[in-house]
C-alpha cells in the first residue's frame, strides 16, 4: 500500500545511435545533466520534448563512443560519491590553525582591557 502513493517518475531518455532506438527512464534530470541507471549524459546534447501523456522526453543521437564515455562518466561521478563518503574523517582531523590564533589574541586582548 506504501508503494501506491510513491510519484511516479515519466521522464525518460530516447537515445537514437544510427538505425536503434533505446528508451531509458531518467532517475535525474537538472539543468545541466539527465541521469539514467546507467549513464550521464549533458543536457545540452539532448533536445527536450515534452510528453502529452506527462513527462519530459531526452531526445539524444549519438554513436557508441558516446554511450560508453557516459557510462564511464556515470561510474566516475559514484566512485568520487563513494570515496568522498569515507573519507569524511580526514576532513575532521585537521587543525584550524587561524581560529587558534584569533582565539589566543582574544583572550590577550580581554587580559589586557581587564
Amino acid at each position: 500500500m506504501i508503494g501506491f502513493f510513491k510519484k511516479m517518475n515519466r521522464d525518460k531518455v530516447i537515445v537514437i545511435e544510427g538505425e536503434k532506438i533505446e528508451t531509458i527512464p531518467v532517475v535525474f534530470h537538472d539543468s545541466e545533466t539527465i541521469e539514467t541507471p546507467y549513464q550521464v549524459f549533458p543536457r545540452s546534447d539532448a533536445a527536450v520534448k515534452f510528453d502529452p501523456a506527462g513527462g519530459i522526453v531526452f531526445l539524444i543521437n549519438c554513436n557508441l563512443n558516446y554511450l560508453q564515455e557516459t557510462e564511464h562518466l556515470k561510474r566516475v561521478e559514484e566512485s568520487i560519491a563513494i570515496r568522498n563518503i569515507f573519507n569524511f574523517e580526514d576532513k575532521n582531523n585537521a587543525l584550524n590553525i587561524p581560529f587558534f590564533i584569533m582565539c589566543a589574541i582574544l583572550v590577550v586582548t580581554i587580559i589586557i582591557l581587564r
